[in-house]
């Protein structure tokens, strides 16, 4: 795994990595209309679809966000998160 301007690049087969992630107890949680919705609607959120859905994903959730995003974690939100950079 690299980085590159900040983001997380894999360069393995990604069905391998999936899988040992998911063996180390991370939960996958799908993309529903719930979560598409709010996603929209956040307040005062920039405009990038991802981490809106990530965000939202959280939020619907009520699920920890682990996340080294500037923007997210300046957010000002009730959301749970944990700066991941430290």
């Amino acid at each position: 795994m690299g980085s590159d301007r900040g983001r997380i690049t894999i360069h393995a087969d990604v069905v391998p990595w999936r899988n040992t992630v998911l063996r180390l107890g991370i939960n996958e949680l799908p993309i529903t209309g719930e979560i598409a919705i709010t996603a929209a609607r956040l307040l005062d959120f920039h405009g990038d679809p991802a981490d809106r859905l990530i965000t939202a994903t959280a939020h619907v959730n009520s699920a920890m966000l682990v996340t080294a995003d500037g923007r997210i974690l300046a957010w000002p939100s009730s959301l749970r998160r944990i700066d991941a950079r430290r």
